[in-house]
């Protein structure tokens, strides 16, 4: 067995995958398609603030909301 496979967990920490900071288990979300990666708030809106509101958006089409938003303004097309 690797030393990694070994390795016993002794805190509820997790390290963020962006900044590297070592945070509580609860101040981290972990990435979905991705697992054991773990970001922070800070790193997640910063994230987002690069992005931009415009691909926000964009990734609102492919929600509950966005096909609700599609059917009332009678934009089914697209």
């Amino acid at each position: 067995m690797s030393a990694a496979a070994e390795t016993i967990r002794e805190s509820d920490h997790e390290h963020c995958g962006c900044c590297g900071r070592q945070l509580p288990a609860r101040e981290v979300v972990e990435l979905g398609s991705t697992p054991g990666v773990f970001i922070c708030g800070g790193c997640a809106i910063w994230a987002a603030r690069r992005v931009g509101a415009a691909a926000a958006l964009r990734q609102l089409r492919f929600t509950p909301l966005g096909g609700l938003l599609r059917r009332l303004t009678g934009r089914e097309d697209r």
